[in-house]
């Protein structure tokens, strides 16, 4: 578990599997969805959460190695 920090607000990341993360908001813990960092970045939003913002919490997640990221991954 680690903890980035986009746009203001603290993320809690949380590994579910191998390769496979949650990312929850410290404010009111709620979780804003999950992503995946296996051959291509996959994000899943929750109800009403941005998958733009969502993708920006795996991207600092990964460039900050809150992640186990592969160079085969990239951070587009």
């Amino acid at each position: 578990m680690s903890m980035v920090q986009v746009a203001g607000k603290t993320y809690r990341i949380v590994a579910l599997a191998d390769g496979s993360y949650d990312a929850v908001r410290l404010l009111d813990d709620i979780s804003m969805g999950t992503f995946g960092v296996g051959g291509s970045l996959c994000v899943a939003s929750r109800d009403g959460t941005e998958a733009g913002l969502l993708r920006r919490i795996a991207q600092t997640a990964m460039r900050g190695a809150r992640t186990r990221w592969s160079p085969a991954v990239g951070i587009a």
